[in-house]
Parts: C-alpha cells; sequence; structure tokens
C-alpha cells in the first residue's frame, strides 16, 4: 500500500464554498456541496453537477421535493462520458461537456464523469447526491 502522503495526492475532496472561511468550509462539508475528482487524469476546475428549475437552483448535497420541470444539469471542462446513478444504479448515460437530465421519479441522484484516456475509459469525478422526495 501506499503511504498516505502519496495516495492523498491521486484524488481530491472539492468543496463549493461562497467565500474561504473556517465556516464556509465547515458549512459546504455540513451541506454536501462538494465532489471528488482524480485530478491527476485532469483539471476538475470548473465541474458543476445541480437540479435546476426555471426558477431555482440546488446545488449538490440538496434535499428537495420532486416538482414539475425538474432536470438534473452538469459541466465539464472536457468532453466526458456521463453516467446519472440513482439510488445506486446508472440510469442514463450521454457524452459531451455539458449534461441534461430530466427527473422522472423521487430518488437519490449523482453523476459520474469518465474520460477516454489512451483508449481506456476513466473515472474522473464523482459528485455527491442529490436528494429528490416525493411531491408533497
Amino acid at each position: 500500500l501506499d503511504p498516505y502522503e502519496n495516495s492523498l495526492r491521486h484524488v481530491g475532496t472539492h468543496l463549493l464554498l461562497t467565500e474561504l472561511t473556517e465556516k464556509a468550509v465547515r458549512e459546504a462539508l455540513e451541506a454536501g456541496r462538494v465532489f471528488v475528482a482524480f485530478d491527476w487524469l485532469a483539471d476538475s476546475t470548473g465541474f458543476d453537477f445541480a437540479a435546476v428549475t426555471d426558477s431555482k437552483r440546488h446545488e449538490m448535497g440538496s434535499q428537495l421535493a420532486m416538482t414539475d420541470g425538474l432536470n438534473l444539469r452538469g459541466n465539464a471542462s472536457l468532453p466526458v462520458h456521463w453516467r446519472i446513478v440513482r439510488n445506486g444504479k446508472v440510469v442514463d448515460e450521454s457524452t459531451g461537456r455539458t449534461l441534461t437530465f430530466p427527473v422522472a421519479e423521487p430518488g437519490n441522484y449523482r453523476a459520474e464523469a469518465w474520460l477516454d484516456i489512451a483508449g481506456e475509459r476513466m473515472l474522473w469525478i464523482l459528485s455527491n447526491p442529490l436528494y429528490i422526495a416525493p411531491s408533497r
């Protein structure tokens, strides 16, 4: 096994912060506004995954009720193979820099971004989930 200092260079946890303070870091962690990336494959700057309606945006980690017009949207700085995972099972796949997935049923949704490198597909980014409950 690699020593911790080597292992920790392979994967990074990225936080969505409003400011660079201890309070903002704690808030982002508690709210689940994070994603994990293997930055040695490529720089993950610009990655985004959220649930959106015409009037509102919900960041990773959000808990929300199912509503009409709810979509999952993703952005990556490179073309990727997207996988949408609902309750632990892949429910959709697409390719490109952007992702749009209309949510048809409640569940816990997360995104995976895979890169094709030298003919091999490699996992690059794992989003934190969005928790979508049945409508009230």
